[in-house]
């Protein structure tokens, strides 16, 4: 073996510096509390340097040590951190990962279940209904709320139709409820959602994406998507499934992303086909973990030929980057050229693509979804 292949053992300054470089600063106590929890791998004696030890990491514990301080900046849950390097291909092991995920998700349920108790309380409802009326009540202040923690307004909705929306989407997606849905409120909630144009957009010579009764999505939902049945997902899944579902779950965020932000881009719309929360949402750190529970539920029920399709699709568009990044490299007078020779509509929408990746507005957020 060549020696010069072999990276040098990295030593307890090494992750410092490249901690430092990244512009963090970790003292030898946070150092230690981070690999107590498990963020960071134990140093290992490998050497001794006369009577003294020579402890060293293993390679990419200083990118995982500047990953873990990134992530803080967002959140300081342990299992919550251990579940993103797992994301991310750090030195995390399947079944750590599992558990972390499976305890995230875990107390995302527990949490959503106080959140309604504390609101029966505060309005000061016991006895049969209180629930109910506890999850109305929240669910009228979430679609209430302005600012960068509201939901999307990316569609005109009168605002009791939106809280009676929220409320339905809840009951589905947050605690698995089976309820009725009448196909027109099940319409509406795609309103809410901004994924309304999902039904009539199209794209070149596809079709819409989001086709067959809205109603089923709530039935769906509840049975497959929603949060408990994710999280029971997680909690049963074998290492196989759960990094398959991992593969798949970071291709089709990114591929989803990178799809709005070229179909908005090209046709000079928002919202183009209904994508762009996922564009948006895609890079933080909880949908992250999400979407992992969501593929890891959907290969357990029998879909996972589906979301390999779904996923494929959407890897289409990353080679339009590569392509864009050559007609960059072009002279100007080509490229004006070559536009002149197109239709005026592939014109328009080719020298949209190329302001928009002039510009930075293609390309994707940290990879840390930081």
């Amino acid at each position: 073996m060549n020696d010069d292949l072999v990276p040098p053992p990295l030593r307890r300054e090494d992750l410092l510096r490249a901690a430092a470089e990244a512009g963090y600063v970790v003292s030898e106590r946070l150092l230690e509390t981070l690999r107590s929890q498990g963020l960071v791998p134990r140093p290992r004696r490998t050497a001794n340097n006369g009577v003294r030890p020579v402890w060293s990491y293993p390679a990419g514990a200083d990118g995982q040590l500047v990953a873990v301080m990134a992530y803080r900046a967002r959140t300081k849950d342990p299992a919550t951190l251990r579940a993103l390097l797992w994301l991310d291909g750090h030195a995390i092991d399947t079944a750590t990962g599992r558990e972390a995920l499976a305890a995230v998700l875990d107390q995302t349920c527990r949490e959503l279940e106080n959140a309604l108790t504390a609101e029966a309380e505060r309005l000061g409802e016991a006895g049969p209904g209180s629930r109910d009326r506890a999850l109305e009540s929240l669910a009228g202040q979430l679609s209430g709320r302005r600012g960068s923690h509201a939901l999307p307004r990316r569609v005109r909705v009168k605002a009791a139709d939106r809280a009676d929306a929220v409320v339905r989407l809840l009951r589905a997606f947050a605690f698995g409820e089976q309820q009725g849905v009448s196909e027109d409120d099940a319409l509406m909630a795609e309103r809410v959602l901004g994924i309304s144009p999902g039904r009539r957009d199209r794209v070149a010579d596809a079709g819409p994406w989001l086709t067959g009764p809205a109603a089923e999505l709530f039935k769906f939902g509840a049975s497959v998507t929603s949060l408990p049945a994710i999280a029971g997902s997680v909690a049963a899944a074998g290492d196989d499934e759960l990094e398959r579902a991992r593969v798949l779950a970071q291709t089709l965020a990114a591929g989803l992303a990178l799809a709005s932000r070229v179909l908005d881009e090209a046709t000079g719309s928002a919202n183009r086909a209904g994508l762009q929360a996922v564009s948006d949402l895609a890079g933080e750190p909880f949908v992250r973990l999400l979407m992992v529970g969501l593929a890891t539920s959907l290969i357990s029920r029998g879909y996972a030929e589906q979301l390999e399709h779904v996923t494929a699709a959407a890897g289409r568009f990353q080679p339009l980057l590569g392509n864009l990044d050559r007609v960059l490299e072009m002279p100007a007078s080509t490229v004006a050229r070559n536009l002149r020779r197109a239709e005026p509509e592939v014109r328009a929408s080719a020298t949209r693509l190329i302001d928009a990746a002039l510009d930075g507005r293609l390309k994707p957020g940290p990879a840390a979804g930081i």
